[in-house]
């Protein structure tokens, strides 16, 4: 009861299938309960085949469900510790946001622009060590609409 309680007033747009998929991602197993009285209260229905149609379509929801883990990341130099699941949760980010970048070359390159506009594993940009490293263009340089 609780944890529906804490997430009854955030329904995402069913129409957004990002939305939906990050909405998912947040309530986890609160979501068929929310959906459920959602629908009994009329308001489910496209709600409900959205998320029958990310779950469909076996979009990663959880870092678990990412094509790469945290030994994958430690071999690419990650240091261990909370660094990796900070760059699990940074690469789940990309992966709610376009479910195709969840293949181990793809999260590997993702890692790897990460650090490079970070200034280092881990680390978040400030702002002033947010300039590429590299003169390569990769996925996270180009604008939306380039993807």
């Amino acid at each position: 009861g609780r944890r529906l309680a804490e997430h009854r007033g955030g329904l995402p747009d069913p129409t957004e299938d990002v939305a939906v998929r990050r909405w998912l991602a947040r309530v986890g197993p609160a979501a068929d309960d929310l959906v459920a009285i959602a629908r009994a209260e009329g308001r489910g229905d496209a709600l409900q085949a959205a998320v029958d149609a990310v779950r469909a379509a076996h979009a990663p929801l959880a870092v678990s469900d990412l094509a790469i883990t945290g030994q994958d990341l430690l071999e690419l130099g990650v240091p261990q510790g909370p660094q990796v699941g900070e760059m699990l949760r940074r690469l789940l980010e990309q992966a709610l946001e376009n479910p195709a970048v969840n293949t181990k070359p793809r999260l590997i390159q993702h890692a790897r622009e990460i650090q490079w506009t970070s200034g280092g594993w881990g680390r978040r940009d400030s702002g002033e060590t947010g300039r590429r490293r590299d003169s390569g263009e990769g996925e996270m340089g180009k604008g939306k609409g380039e993807r």
